[in-house]
């Protein structure tokens, strides 16, 4: 697999053409074709549709374009790290975190490890757990705080001593916006937006017992603050979130309403099981380890 080739891709990707992606890379148009001809060859698929407004990827093309960015950004990480061995706690990190007020141990751990390796990297990606470890399993984060569970058998994970707490999020105009709490009988008869999560269908039925069955499962949000703006001017729709999305960017128009009784998650520090960290990232982890034990332990 030839890295230039898909850097060349990917430019053209980008750029949606390929003088534009020539001029980019600094390299004659025709250089530029015969790379993505001989990617087209290796992979045995067309990679582009090609017309006069432009380059737009195929469907193989789009999957290509993923896998090409993660293994680049792997190849530029492992550039970089070979380039600083010898000189001391350098690197690049790359950790998840998803939107919730866990976000705010990761920042402690950050302060305290940039203190004590000024010269290291840091890169975060927040996206809702099963995205994250989707970016784990495919090596392009290190490590990542999570919603527990996760499977014990593929992650070693950290508990932290934040833990969230789970409720609603509806229209200021909704109904139930003047609600200090609701219960999950309350919810009857409202579209419901559920978190995108494989793992919350066991919680979901546990937590809603009986009522599970007659709730309008109206789709799926991630937890992030963009399915908030969106449905906002929905004054019908309930969202099942957790306070920290909510709270990290407040919608407006938007109030959060806690179940009762009070349903809670862990919070937890993963990276994958057997397998090899940088350096860099494998400090990192020791780092924010002690610091969630700590904070755990109340010191």
């Amino acid at each position: 697999m030839d890295i230039r080739r898909l850097k060349t891709f990917l430019a053209v990707c980008e750029t949606g053409s390929l003088s534009r992606a020539a001029e980019r890379l600094h390299i004659s148009q025709p250089a530029l074709t015969r790379r993505i001809q001989e990617l087209e060859s290796e992979y045995g698929a067309v990679l582009f549709e090609r017309a006069k407004k432009g380059m737009t990827p195929t469907e193989a093309g789009l999957l290509l374009q993923v896998r090409a960015r993660q293994i680049v950004n792997l190849d530029n990480a492992v550039r970089h790290e070979l380039e600083s061995t010898g000189a001391g706690l350098a690197g690049m990190v790359r950790i998840g975190c998803v939107e919730t007020n866990a976000a705010h141990a990761l920042a402690r751990w950050l302060r305290s490890w940039r203190h004590l390796h000024p010269r290291s990297q840091v890169e975060i990606y927040a996206a809702d757990s099963d995205d994250l470890k989707a970016h784990l399993d495919a090596g392009t984060i290190d490590a990542a705080v999570l919603l527990a569970p996760v499977e014990a058998a593929k992650y070693q994970n950290v508990p932290l001593a934040e833990k969230e707490v789970w409720g609603v999020t509806v229209h200021k105009d909704h109904p139930l916006a003047r609600e200090t709490a609701v219960t999950t009988d309350m919810l009857e008869g409202f579209p419901l937006m559920l978190p995108h999560r494989h793992i919350l269908g066991d919680a979901f039925e546990e937590w809603f017992g009986e009522s599970a069955s007659r709730m309008t499962v109206a789709g799926f949000i991630n937890l992030s603050t963009v399915p908030f703006m969106t449905l906002a001017g929905d004054a019908r729709t309930v969202m099942l979130v957790v306070k920290g999305a909510f709270d990290m960017r407040p919608p407006e128009g938007l109030v959060f309403i806690p179940l009762v009784p009070e349903r809670t998650s862990e919070q937890i520090l993963v990276r994958r099981r057997n397998v090899a960290l940088s350096s860099a990232a494998e400090a990192f982890w020791a780092h924010a380890a002690r610091s969630a034990e700590r904070d755990d332990a109340g010191e």
